[in-house]
């Protein structure tokens, strides 16, 4: 486990798991990440209610930088920019 106080500034999140590990990998990673989330493999459907969750949070900013890859971005991240 992370140390008390100690945060992350990216994590990976990968849709060739099965639903709903992604879900539940963004709800603990959501709370631990200052920068930014990725996920991979966005094209698989184990991805589609990650996406959704994050487009209904307005502290994350949702990116899509490719056909498989969407980056997450904080509000925490983009305040400091």
């Amino acid at each position: 486990p992370l140390p008390e106080g100690q945060r992350f500034d990216t994590a990976l999140i990968d849709g060739c798991h099965v639903h709903p590990i992604p879900m539940w990998e963004f709800e603990v990673l959501s709370t631990k990440v200052d920068g930014a989330i990725v996920l991979d493999n966005i094209d698989l459907s184990a991805l589609i209610g990650c996406i959704t969750k994050i487009r209904m949070m307005p502290e994350w900013r949702l990116e899509y930088t490719g056909t498989k890859v969407a980056v997450a971005w904080s509000e925490r991240w983009l305040s400091r920019m």
